[in-house]
């Protein structure tokens, strides 16, 4: 397949009560992720809608005031691309000094282990996400099973900030 590439677009939607909504477009090779929205409020950052899909209750992505070693557990039960996904487990494991195109960040480092259901199969997937204060992901390293049941390995990087 190679290299592809692709592009997220994130565009404020309205803060209200205390609360910032965020709408994100995957565009090119990432195209096929569609939209979701994201909200930002005093207990941390949370998914709250995938494609058409409101996602109740919202899932956690990333706590507050996050520290290495902070856990959580969503049971969320969400159905993406043929999936079903009833539990999301995270863990922040440290921090780490990375360089992507956009510049070098210290980062906060969260691994979430997803556990799905696909075509009654169950599969694990694996998501590591490096946040930048103040700026947000900044890398993604995503390994998942495909269609066939072949582990595939996804990278994301910011190349660009807004």
């Amino acid at each position: 397949m190679g290299l592809q590439s692709g592009a997220v677009e994130t565009e404020l939607l309205e803060i209200k009560d205390g609360k910032a909504i965020f709408r994100q477009k995957y565009t090119g090779s990432l195209e096929y992720m569609g939209t979701s929205e994201v909200m930002a409020s005093s207990e941390g950052v949370f998914s709250i809608k995938l494609g058409d899909n409101p996602v109740d209750p919202p899932q956690k992505e990333l706590p507050a005031q996050p520290k290495p070693g902070d856990k959580w557990t969503n049971n969320t039960k969400m159905e993406i691309e043929g999936s079903t996904i009833p539990q999301s487990d995270y863990v922040v494991v440290g921090t780490k000094k990375i360089k992507v195109k956009a510049g070098e960040f210290d980062t906060l480092v969260v691994k979430a282990t997803v556990k799905a259901t696909r075509a009654g199969k169950p599969q694990t997937s694996e998501v590591i996400a490096y946040y930048a204060k103040k700026v947000g992901p900044v890398k993604l390293e995503i390994k998942a099973p495909g269609s066939d049941g072949k582990m595939i390995e996804t990278t994301m990087e910011a190349t660009k900030l807004p």
